[in-house]
């Protein structure tokens, strides 16, 4: 509150007419308070308009800040193509101005942008990108370990085990890291923990609330948590708990944050049985969490050629050739007399799988 408020008061003090270097850098820094706090839309045009004044001024630092700040929120709200293209212009302004403070933002960003769009392979490549990149500016205390931190959940996604657990133990192995390292490495290595099932999740979770025990609330931190909180009840056999973090993170009044929780939780009505089957089943391992996302990958590609080769309309198809290749209509091949009838399906289904 105390950051927004100075930002605009300083607003309020410098005119618009004739536009100024000085209130596109106040506006690019008040854009990205208001990206943090997640008020995404607001941000978005606040950084819109900076980027503006930045370009007609030929202040290049602020046109860059904005940018930085503008790629994300462009990313979260769908504009995925935009937001890519707005956080590349800020990496080469970052690099032709020589600021390594926005070099290491844009690597940040970028790789959450790629995670928004649903591309965590590109968000790990830009993470190994980055790494290198901030090490090189001497930047591996500080934006070093956000990129990282940031692959952990990029990893994650990604069923790559070993190298999420590699950036998680390089991102919160060391206690002497600051409070602002601490709850950022944290949040995004608590959902592999979790999965994982490792030992040190408790603590873990104990550290982060009550680190953010003193703060506002902010989507970035602590939907992480209360998600984290849910799913380890879940695994923990204590349903009533899950339920209690879902119920806490769901009335948060940050949207993002109502948003991830809800994509976790289900309906009001399927809640109770959520929590109910997750501690019936028991975990799967990781291995095998990784062969049921591949045998649904595959099978959805599958069915997606099959439809594009049907004869029939709409990719339907009412009878099958048991000896011939899937997808193929009857009697393209194997010996008469071999087709059977079908009753008439979607080409596309939902795959069972145990």
């Amino acid at each position: 509150p105390g950051a927004l408020s100075a930002h605009e008061t300083a607003i309020g003090l410098i005119p618009d007419d004739p536009p100024t270097p000085e209130l596109a850098r106040v506006l690019a820094g008040y854009g990205q308070i208001l990206m943090l706090v997640d008020h995404w839309t607001e941000a978005t045009e606040v950084l819109s308009r900076a980027v503006e004044l930045a370009r007609r001024t030929g202040a290049r630092q602020a046109e860059g800040h904005a940018r930085n700040s503008l790629g994300l929120c462009l990313a979260v709200g769908g504009l995925y193509r935009e937001g890519y293209q707005s956080l590349e212009a800020a990496l080469r302004i970052a690099h032709e101005i020589g600021s390594p403070d926005d070099i290491g933002r844009a690597y940040v960003n970028l790789c959450s942008a790629y995670r928004y769009a649903g591309d965590p392979a590109g968000g790990l490549e830009v993470v190994r990108r980055g790494v290198v990149a901030a090490t090189q500016f001497g930047l591996d205390r500080t934006y070093a370990y956000f990129i990282r931190s940031n692959g952990v959940q990029c990893a994650t996604e990604l069923d790559a085990w070993d190298e999420g657990m590699a950036l998680a133990d390089a991102s919160i192995g060391s206690p002497a890291d600051g409070r602002v390292h601490r709850r950022y490495g944290l949040a995004n290595a608590l959902p592999l923990l979790v999965a994982r099932g490792d030992e040190r999740t408790a603590a873990r979770l104990d550290e982060l609330r009550t680190i953010l025990a003193t703060t506002g609330v902010e989507g970035q931190f602590h939907a992480p948590l209360w998600i984290a909180e849910t799913e380890y009840a879940l695994w923990q056999g204590d349903p009533s708990a899950a339920l209690d973090a879902y119920v806490a993170g769901s009335g948060c009044r940050r949207p993002r944050t109502r948003r991830r929780l809800r994509a976790r939780g289900g309906t009001g009505q399927q809640r109770p049985a959520l929590a109910r089957s997750a501690t019936q089943r028991g975990r799967p391992s990781c291995a095998l969490r990784a062969r049921r996302r591949r045998r649904r990958q595959g099978w959805h590609a599958r069915r997606r050629r099959q439809s594009a080769r049907s004869p029939w309309p709409n990719g339907r198809v009412s009878t099958v050739d048991r000896t011939s290749p899937r997808g193929r209509p009857p009697g393209t091949s194997g010996p008469p007399g071999t087709t059977c009838t079908w009753p008439r399906t979607p080409a596309i289904a939902s795959p069972r799988l145990p």
